[in-house]
């Protein structure tokens, strides 16, 4: 579990650095995330 906690707050530091110097393109990045994790968007068991 550490490791993948680890690479979750590796990440989330990685976005909020893009997040500083490319506003428009994590907005846009967090669209299109929220929109292909609705339920039944996509198929998740393949």
């Amino acid at each position: 579990m550490g490791e993948m906690k680890n690479s979750v707050n590796s990440v989330m530091q990685m976005m909020e650095e893009h997040s500083k110097h490319q506003p428009e393109t994590i907005r846009h990045f967090k669209a299109f995330m929220g929109s292909v994790l609705k339920e039944g968007i996509l198929d998740t068991k393949t």
